[in-house]
C-alpha cells in the first residue's frame, strides 16, 4: 500500500487535556484489547507534577467489589486535585449509573486540578452495554481507536 496510505493519527494528549475539566472527563473507547492509552497520560502527568510516585495519579481496574474503593478514590481525587484513571468500564455495566451520579456529584465541587480518565472496550458482544453509560459518554471527551473502513486486519 505504501506509506502514504498508512496514516496513524494519534491525538496530542496536551490538546485533549486542555479541553478537559473537572466535569468533562476523557473516555477512551477501545475496539481491541491490548491498547493502553494511559502511558501518554502518565507521561504528560509527570510533566505537570502528577504521578503514581507522588500519589497524585491513581489507577483502578474496574471489576466487582471495587465500588467502595472507586467511590473513595473519586472523593479523594475531587478533594485534593488528583488524576484518576478508571480502566475497563465495560466490566461493571450494572453499576455505571451509580458511577455517573458519583462523577456528577463530586465534579461540581472538585479541585480545579482534578481529572478523570476512563476506558471502555467495545466489541460485538458488548455494544449494548454502551447504553448503560450514555450520560458518562455525553459529558466526556471521547477518543476512539478504530481500524479504518476497507482495511482487513490479520494477525500472524
Amino acid at each position: 500500500m505504501g506509506k502514504s496510505f498508512n496514516i496513524n493519527y494519534k491525538p496530542e494528549f496536551e490538546k485533549l487535556y486542555q479541553d478537559s475539566s473537572t466535569n468533562t472527563p476523557i473516555i477512551f473507547i477501545l475496539s481491541s484489547s491490548g491498547i493502553n492509552p494511559f502511558i501518554e497520560i502518565e507521561n504528560y502527568g509527570k510533566r505537570l507534577g502528577f504521578s503514581i510516585a507522588q500519589r497524585s495519579l491513581h489507577y483502578i481496574s474496574m471489576g466487582q467489589g471495587q465500588e467502595k474503593f472507586i467511590e473513595k478514590s473519586i472523593q479523594r481525587a475531587s478533594k485534593y486535585g488528583h488524576w484518576l484513571i478508571l480502566q475497563n468500564l465495560h466490566l461493571i455495566p450494572n453499576w455505571l449509573s451509580s458511577l455517573d451520579k458519583l462523577i456528577s456529584f463530586h465534579s461540581l465541587k472538585a479541585h480545579d486540578n482534578m481529572r478523570l480518565f476512563m476506558s471502555l472496550e467495545v466489541n460485538e458482544s458488548s455494544k449494548t452495554q454502551i447504553m448503560f453509560i450514555s450520560n458518562i459518554l455525553e459529558s466526556s471527551i471521547k477518543v476512539t481507536n478504530e481500524t479504518p473502513n476497507g482495511i482487513i486486519m490479520k494477525c500472524f
